[in-house]
């Protein structure tokens, strides 16, 4: 068996019968030990570093569905994640530059649409594309500032609702922003046979589809308007 030293002067160390074996010859060397250690800088504990997260999360995996293969799945699911995709940001920009709403932009433009400017509740709420379910609330809204205004007369069956001068001015800066938008979001992704071909199929669809009700049930606001 070795004979222990001090770790400090390496001097050999007479270790006792029993007990701990000394680690210093002298108190001065534990001394000197001591005041090394006080000196010294304690070792920083190594600290965790936090669990890097992945960029962006798994993407989703298209799964079979009933009734449509995959292909048309996408073709199904691309026409909602586009509209989602554009129409937010189109109606930003409309709020941003005119104060209108895309639905209150579609109920000004309906009515310019018509030949005397003017039109049956009843009828607008069938023609818009956005909220037909409160076009009422949207008409109010548009003739507190003007826009339209609201015509009843003798005979009647039904309420009016007529596009103003003013609301006509603001419809044309409107359309201005609108359009643009249109162009840059959309159309200037496209072809001109895409344009074409798209026509044909939006058509051939629409033709095919029931017209949406609008009765007491399906649109009680505008039902009710109607009824004058």
């Amino acid at each position: 068996m070795s004979t222990p030293t001090c770790r400090v002067c390496d001097t050999p160390i007479v270790a006792p019968g029993t007990g701990r074996p000394p680690r210093y010859c002298s108190a001065a060397c534990r001394q000197h030990a001591y005041r090394l250690r006080k000196s010294s800088p304690s070792p920083q504990p190594e600290r965790r570093r936090p669990a890097v997260r992945a960029a962006n999360p798994p993407a989703a995996v298209e799964k079979d569905v009933p009734h449509l293969t995959r292909q048309e799945l996408l073709a199904w699911r691309g026409v909602l994640e586009l509209q989602t995709a554009i129409l937010p940001a189109l109606e930003r920009e409309l709020r941003e530059h005119t104060g209108l709403t895309l639905s209150e932009f579609d109920v000004l433009y309906q009515l310019w649409r018509t030949p005397e400017l003017q039109c049956r509740m009843v009828d607008l709420a069938r023609a818009v594309l956005v909220t037909p379910g409160g076009v009422t609330r949207i008409v109010a809204r548009l003739e507190e500032r003007g826009l339209v205004r609201r015509l009843t007369a003798t005979g009647r069956q039904a309420v009016m609702t007529q596009l103003t001068a003013q609301g006509q001015r603001e419809l044309d800066a409107a359309m201005d922003v609108h359009f643009q938008g249109v162009r840059r979001m959309f159309l200037r992704h496209l072809k001109a046979e895409d344009i074409e071909r798209m026509m044909r199929l939006w058509a051939q669809i629409r033709e095919a589809t029931p017209p949406a009700p609008c009765d007491d049930t399906a649109n009680p606001d505008t039902a009710a308007e109607a009824r004058g």
